[in-house]
C-alpha cells in the first residue's frame, strides 16, 4: 500500500491564528536585541565610540519610519509574500520578482552567519577551555538548525509559543544582568563607565559622520526582522491591521530597548577590553558581575535569542518562497503545504538545510570561512535595499491620495520617503566603503535577482505578469471595503481606466 504524502498541493496556509501580540512577538523575536548586541556592539563601538545609543537610536527613528511604510501597504494588500506582491502590483512585476529574491536571500545569509556562530557558541557554554573537531561542531549547529525547522514546521502557533518561551527566558536574564552592570558602572569598578546624555550627542562621535555612516548598516543589520509580521498577513487575524501595527509596536520597542543595553553593556569595561572581547561582549559581561556558573545565564540567554531570530527569519523565508511558488515564479512543488499543518514544508525544509550545507565548506578551509564572513556582512547591506524599495513603493503607490489628509501624507509618505533616503544613501556608502569582496557579492545577488526576474518573465506563463483584471477586482474590493484604491503600475490600462472613473 502506497504511504499518503504528508503534503498538499492548492491547500492556504492556517488562517486566522496569529494575534496581534503573536506578530508583536515574532517582530521582536526575529530582531532577538540579545543576540544582535552580543555579536555586533564591538564593531558599532569601533565606529562610533561611546555615541553608540545615538547612532543606534536615529536608525531606529529611520527604521519607523520604515515601518509606518510597510503597514500602509500591509492594509492595503496583505500576503505571505508581501514585498515581492506589492512592488510587483504597484511599481512593476519585474522589479518585484526580484526583490522577493533579495527577501529571501537576505534572510537566508542571515540564518548561515547564525547557525555559523551556534554550533561554537552552544560549545562555550559547555566548556570554554576545550577545542572541539570540526565534526562536532557542525554536529551540534545542525541539531540546533534541525530543532528550528522541525518547529516551523509543525505551525506557525507552535513557532509563536516558542518565542514567548524564550522571550520569557532570555529578558528575565537579561534585565537582571543590566542591573547588575549599572552597580558596576555607578561605582566605578575596573574601569567601567555609568551611562550619561552625553551617549545621546553627535559631538561624542569619534569619527564624525564618517565613523556614523560606517556604524549605520552595522546598525540596519541589527534591526533587521522587524518586518516578518507582514509575511504572517494571510495567517493573521484582522490581516489588514495586525501585522503592520505589530511592525510598528515591534520597532518602537526594539529602538528602545537596543537603544537602553548598548547605553549600558558599552559602560561595563573600557573599550580596550571590549573590544577584546568582541566576538561576545555580553559573554565578557557576564563574567565581570557574577561568578561561575552563574556567568554562563548571560551566554545562554543570548544563544536563546539567536535560536529565536533563526526560526523567524526561516518561518519568513518560507512563506515569502511558498507564495512566489503559488504565483507559480518558483517551482510549483515549492507551493504545497502539510495537510494537517498547513505550513509551506517544502520551502521549510529546504531553506532549513541550506544552512546545514553551507556550514560544511566553513568549517572545513579558513578562506571559504573568510569568504562567508563577507556574505554575512552583505545581508546587512541588502535589507538596506530591501527596506528603501519597499518605502518607496509606498510613497509610489498612495502618491494620488497623499494630500487628501494630513496623516496620509506624513505616514504614507514624507516619513517612508525620509526612511528610504536614509536607507539609499547607508546602501551607496556601503557599496563605496566595503571591501571588494562584499561589493562583488552584493552586486552578483542583485544581479542574480535582476537576471532571475527575466528569466521568469520569459519561460514562466504565470499571471503574475501580465494581471489587469486581478488589479481591477482588487481596485473593486478595495472600494468597497473602505479601502485604498489599489494604484497600478502603467502597464495596467484597465486599473487605470477603473481609477480615473474616480
Amino acid at each position: 500500500m502506497q504511504a499518503k504524502s504528508p503534503v498538499q498541493e492548492g491547500a492556504s496556509l492556517k488562517r486566522d491564528t496569529v494575534s496581534l501580540f503573536g506578530n508583536f512577538v515574532a517582530a521582536i523575536g526575529n530582531v532577538a536585541p540579545s543576540s544582535s548586541v552580543a555579536l555586533t556592539l564591538a564593531l558599532i563601538l569601533a565606529f562610533t565610540g561611546l555615541a553608540t545609543p545615538f547612532t543606534v537610536l536615529v536608525v531606529g527613528v529611520f527604521m519607523l519610519f520604515i515601518a509606518f511604510a510597510y503597514a500602509q501597504l500591509n492594509k492595503w494588500l496583505p500576503n505571505a509574500g508581501a514585498p515581492y506582491v506589492w512592488l510587483g502590483k504597484s511599481v512593476a512585476p519585474l522589479v518585484g520578482y526580484a526583490l522577493g529574491i533579495i527577501a529571501i536571500i537576505g534572510p537566508t545569509l542571515s540564518n548561515i552567519g547564525n547557525i555559523t556562530l551556534a554550533g561554537g557558541y552552544t560549545l562555550g557554554i559547555i566548556s570554554p577551555s576545550t577545542t572541539f573537531s570540526n565534526v562536532i561542531v557542525w554536529l551540534v549547529a545542525a541539531v540546533f538548525m534541525g530543532l528550528v525547522a522541525y518547529i516551523a514546521i509543525r505551525g506557525i502557533s507552535p513557532s509563536i509559543k516558542t518565542q514567548v518561551a524564550i522571550m520569557v527566558f532570555e529578558y528575565a536574564i537579561v534585565l537582571t544582568f543590566v542591573v547588575l552592570a549599572l552597580i558596576r558602572e555607578i561605582n566605578g569598578v575596573g574601569g567601567a563607565t555609568a551611562p550619561s546624555w552625553n551617549m545621546f550627542s553627535p559631538s561624542s562621535l569619534p569619527h564624525g559622520f564618517s565613523g556614523f555612516m560606517g556604524a549605520f548598516v552595522v546598525c540596519v543589520w541589527l534591526y533587521a526582522g522587524w518586518e516578518v509580521p507582514v509575511m504572517l498577513g494571510e495567517e493573521s487575524k484582522k490581516p489588514r491591521l495586525n501585522p503592520g501595527k505589530a511592525a510598528i509596536m515591534g520597532t518602537l520597542f526594539v529602538a528602545f530597548y537596543l537603544t537602553f543595553l548598548v547605553m549600558v553593556f558599552q559602560g561595563i569595561a573600557p573599550q580596550a577590553a571590549l573590544q577584546a572581547h568582541g566576538a561576545d561582549i555580553l559573554g565578557y559581561a557576564g563574567s565581570l558581575v557574577a561568578s561561575s556558573p552563574w556567568d554562563k545565564l548571560l551566554p545562554l540567554a543570548v544563544l536563546s535569542a539567536l535560536f529565536a531570530t533563526t526560526q523567524m527569519q526561516l518561518n519568513s523565508t518560507g512563506r515569502v518562497s511558498w507564495a512566489m511558488a503559488r504565483d507559480k515564479l518558483l517551482p510549483s512543488r515549492l507551493a504545497e503545504v502539510h495537510k494537517s499543518r498547513r505550513t509551506p514544508i517544502v520551502t521549510l525544509s529546504i531553506l532549513g538545510l541550506v544552512p546545514m550545507v553551507v556550514l560544511i565548506p566553513y568549517l572545513a578551509s579558513a578562506s571559504t570561512g573568510k569568504a562567508i564572513g563577507y556574505v554575512i556582512t552583505t545581508a546587512g547591506i541588502l535589507y538596506t535595499l530591501m527596506y528603501c524599495v519597499i518605502a518607496l513603493a509606498c510613497v509610489w503607490f498612495y502618491r494620488r491620495r497623499l494630500t487628501s489628509s494630513v496623516g496620509r501624507l506624513l505616514i504614507a509618505g514624507v516619513l517612508p520617503l525620509i526612511g528610504a533616503l536614509a536607507m539609499a544613501v547607508a546602501f551607496a556608502w556601503a557599496i563605496h566603503d566595503q571591501p571588494t569582496p562584499v561589493k562583488s557579492i552584493t552586486i552578483a545577488i542583485v544581479a542574480l535577482a535582476v537576471v532571475g526576474a527575466v528569466a521568469a518573465r520569459l519561460i514562466t506563463k504565470s499571471p503574475y505578469f501580465s494581471r489587469p483584471s486581478v488589479a481591477a477586482h482588487d481596485a473593486e474590493l478595495a472600494e468597497e471595503e473602505g479601502e485604498v484604491v489599489f494604484t497600478p503600475s502603467p502597464g495596467e490600462k484597465l486599473a487605470e481606466a477603473v481609477l480615473d472613473e474616480e
